[in-house]
């Protein structure tokens, strides 16, 4: 019967003791989410421009090139182009083109946030 007892205060103990943990079970929230960029080339009138074209050109993911799904809508939440898994606080360099369009090169900083929204408004060459 002792060593019955003495069974059950050790099972006792040991139950009683809190899970062991993961050796990087707090890492996960020191760590930041990824950042997203999502946007949309388009003209002053607002309509998206089909087959505008996204390049990094400075910063981080520096020669990713994205090319904008039509159509695109913004409050249909759909199209555009969308450039995932960046560093949050790191800034980078866009270069937006288009056929028919002037070039432009845009400068943003993405954050922890849910992801960055944008539109970039390209004119016609003259």
């Amino acid at each position: 019967m002792r060593i019955s007892l003495a069974a059950l205060g050790v099972l006792l103990l040991v139950g009683c003791a809190p899970p062991p943990t993961a050796p990087d079970a707090g890492l996960a929230s020191s760590v930041s989410k990824a950042a997203r960029l999502w946007g949309m080339a388009i003209e002053p009138s607002g309509i998206c421009i089909a087959g505008a074209r996204v390049v990094v050109i400075a910063g981080q993911s520096v020669g990713t090139t994205v090319v904008q799904e039509t159509p695109c809508d913004v409050w249909g939440y759909g199209g555009g182009f969308t450039l995932t898994g960046l560093t949050p606080g790191a800034s980078m360099t866009l270069r937006v083109s288009a056929p028919g369009y002037v070039t432009r090169d845009i400068s943003t900083t993405p954050t922890a946030s849910q992801s960055t929204v944008f539109e970039i408004v390209l004119t016609r060459n003259p």
